[in-house]
């Protein structure tokens, strides 16, 4: 009976400071570079490609099969993984502050007040988020040898983000200059 009232409250705790780190970040001053038309024009989600990829286990299954395999090279691999995924989900979080910081000074400069677009970049903001934190809780998970997350809902999040920037410059692009 103490121990699931133990557990619980853990998992409680957990979710407790996961929900309080996002909403830091979130609530937290944008911190990213200056970011020109000529940026936004080349950018590109292709660049994270390799996260889909990345923290799958066939690489694994043909490691086991060859000769001279040990388990501890798998653990080295994975561990190396880990460390160029995180490196790729701190671009990929720099570069979703540098698109949202450029829809947050359009609309900062528009004529008009836009609330739909102020709503729009909230909603996008908190998908991005969560897809940051269920990623970050399944590379946990992958460090201990389980599946890992799909990304596709993380990069998507990031290319409907430059979508919605595109078609915005597209109407006004001399407000971006």
């Amino acid at each position: 009976m103490v121990l699931p009232t133990i557990m619980a409250a853990m998992v409680a705790g957990g979710l407790g400071c996961a929900l309080a780190l996002l909403f830091q970040r979130l609530l937290s001053a944008s911190r990213c570079e200056l970011v020109s038309t000529e940026w936004l024009s080349r950018f590109s989600v292709a660049r994270y490609r390799p996260l889909e990829r990345l923290l799958s286990h066939e690489d694994y299954h043909f490691l086991e099969k060859q000769k001279g395999y040990h388990p501890r090279i798998v653990r080295r691999l994975r561990g190396e993984r880990i460390k160029v995924f995180r490196a790729y989900l701190k671009c990929i979080s720099s570069d979703f502050r540098r698109l949202e910081a450029v829809l947050g000074s359009w609309m900062a400069l528009a004529p008009e007040d836009r609330p739909d677009l102020a709503k729009a970049l909230l909603r996008r903001r908190l998908l991005f988020a969560f897809a940051v934190l269920r990623v970050r809780g399944h590379l946990l998970l992958y460090g201990f040898g389980l599946d890992a997350d799909d990304v596709h809902r993380l990069v998507g999040s990031l290319d409907d983000m430059r979508v919605h920037l595109r078609q915005i410059v597209q109407v006004r692009p001399a407000s971006l200059g």
